[in-house]
């Protein structure tokens, strides 16, 4: 469900994993799927809309926050901090390091440049 996406794919483990859906087996060293109650295959259970996933994560951000997110989202995949920065009046970059930080939404690359992760 997640077309190799590797971001995509560290959300579906960690709900998998929230949701106590993994066996470890071989002495630790092996993971496995737990099969599902009543003996649905597992891959069932995950939702068909990963952004249901996604979002999720973002479920708990005060208004400040979701409001940086909100501006994020609408700048593109990659923006320059310095400037949204000056645009907004938000404290722009102290609440997308939080972000990046509380939520892994973002990485810095180079500067003052920042991208989504996913």
């Amino acid at each position: 469900r997640s077309n190799g996406s590797p971001s995509l794919m560290e959300y579906i483990i960690r709900w998998a994993v929230d949701k106590e859906m993994f066996d470890y087996v071989d002495g630790g060293r092996t993971l496995a799927l737990k099969s599902v109650d009543d003996n649905t295959d597992v891959t069932a259970a995950i939702p068909r809309e990963l952004s249901n996933i996604v979002l999720a994560e973002f479920n708990d951000l005060s208004p400040v926050l979701w409001d940086a997110l909100k501006i994020a989202s609408c700048v593109g995949y990659s923006f320059n901090i310095a400037v949204y920065g000056e645009l907004t009046g938000l404290n722009f970059l102290p609440r997308i390091k939080e972000l990046a930080i509380t939520h892994n939404a973002f990485e810095r690359c180079m500067g003052n440049r920042y991208k989504w992760k996913h």
